[in-house]
């Protein structure tokens, strides 16, 4: 080709969908910690979830407590936020979305207490509207989990494969097919892991399919989850 011929090219990601990580302050996860401490009847939501917890617990939780009004208005601000956002994307611009009434509520609320060998297969969440997103907060994390990941990070370690329990305690996403042929068939990754850092707060649509890792040691691995209802008029 011709040095005087110039073309220009660029890739086009094909995005399924988006999850959004909000930093929750400290003090209003202290705050939510000594609120659960603190509970005295509790209602077991084991009927309603996946989790396969045996040490520890699936309790649910009041989210229109005083105490819990802080994290209520976040979840809600956040839902908002991210509605807003896929509002921008072309297929909604189609639908004129962005024009449409709406109301966001809290569907339910409720906190999940792992201990070693607990975990949570491969699951999505539901809601009462047709439209609708999902949640997980970390609450506390066991301090050998957090190391694992401030080491997976410093040397740029690769979750998906096993050993050294790297994936120990994790939360991960699928949304796709995955196999080792992938990187010979120009296919992206179909899904990912997340730390568990206090205070992240992750949100994303109900239907997208996540887990939790089980792990190994003492110390208790506590995560707030919620689900939110999104009504379109």
């Amino acid at each position: 080709m011709s040095e005087r011929v110039k073309v220009q090219a660029n890739m086009v990601p094909l995005t399924l969908t988006n999850v959004m990580r909000v930093k929750v302050p400290l003090d209003v996860i202290k705050k939510v910690n000594q609120h659960i401490d603190e509970i005295q009847e509790k209602t077991s939501y084991d009927h309603q979830l996946a989790g396969e917890i045996q040490k520890g617990e699936q309790t649910a939780l009041d989210f229109e407590h005083s105490d819990l009004t802080d994290l209520k208005d976040i979840f809600l601000i956040f839902a908002q936020k991210y509605f807003d956002i896929y509002c921008e994307t072309p297929i909604a611009s189609r639908t004129d979305l962005a024009t449409k009434d709406i109301d966001i509520e809290l569907h339910d609320m409720w906190y999940n207490v792992y201990y070693e060998g607990d975990y949570n297969p491969l699951h999505a969440h539901g809601t009462t509207a047709r439209v609708g997103l999902s949640s997980f907060l970390f609450l506390k994390t066991p301090e050998y989990l957090l190391n694992n990941s401030s080491k997976r990070i410093q040397e740029g370690l690769d979750t998906g494969v096993g050993g050294g329990g790297k994936n120990d305690g994790l939360t991960y996403f699928a949304y796709g097919r995955h196999c080792d042929d992938d990187v010979f068939n120009f296919i992206n990754q179909s899904n990912f892991t997340v730390d568990p850092i206090v205070g992240d707060l992750y949100i994303f649509p109900k239907w997208l399919e996540h887990g939790v890792y089980p792990f190994r040691g003492p110390d208790e691995r506590r995560t707030l989850a919620a689900n939110i209802n999104v009504w379109i008029r």
